[in-house]
Order: structure tokens, then sequence, then C-alpha cells
């Protein structure tokens, strides 16, 4: 019996470590679950997901190609080879991040649908 207690207490200390140390997980998880159960369907929850996926990304292609801009016209006004060319690598990232990753999304969320 007294073995047992000693087991018991040792898998309990464990447990609280466990709980203590992956605390961010554990709520995560928690609010994941909260959210699927208050959703319809999980399609829903998907094409939702997808789509305020596919704004944030375009708002990073967005930004993206802003400072790609930026970068261009400095390198022109520098007379900065270097700036020029790192400029129009970023402009040309940016617009293929706006315009390919969404289209990406969308044939990847069609698989799941």
């Amino acid at each position: 019996m007294k073995n047992f207690k000693i087991v018991t207490k040792n898998k309990f200390t464990n447990v609280i470590a466990t709980i203590k140390k992956d605390k961010k997980q554990i709520i995560a998880s928690f609010v994941f679950c909260i959210i699927m159960m208050t959703i319809d369907s999980y399609a829903d929850f998907w094409t939702d997901s997808v789509s305020g996926l596919k704004k944030f990304i375009q708002g990073i292609g967005i930004v993206l190609g802003i400072w790609g801009l930026v970068s261009l016209g400095e390198g022109y006004a520098n007379d900065n080879p270097a700036g020029k060319n790192t400029g129009i690598k970023q402009l040309v990232s940016g617009g293929a991040i706006f315009f390919l990753i969404p289209k990406l999304l969308d044939a990847l969320s069609s698989v799941f649908n």
C-alpha cells in the first residue's frame, strides 16, 4: 500500500509539472476545442480559415511589394545597382505572393472540401 501512494504521488507531480511546462499548448488546445464545438460544420471552419489566411498572405505580399518599390527607387536615386537588384527581387516576390499563393490555397481547399 505504501508503494501505491508513492507511485500515485510521483504520477501526480509529473502531471502538474507537465501542465506548468506546457501551459500555452494546453490553453490553445482548449480554445481550439471550444471553437470546433461552436461551429456548425468543419467545412465552414475550413473555408473561413482559408479566406482569412488568403487575406493575411495578400497583405504580406502588398507590404513586400511596396517595400520593393521603395528599395528600387532608392537604388535609382543613389545610382546603386545592388539597391536596384534588391528592389526588383522584393517587388517580384511581393507580386508572386499576392497573386499565386491565394490560388494555391484555393486549389488546396478544394481538395479538402
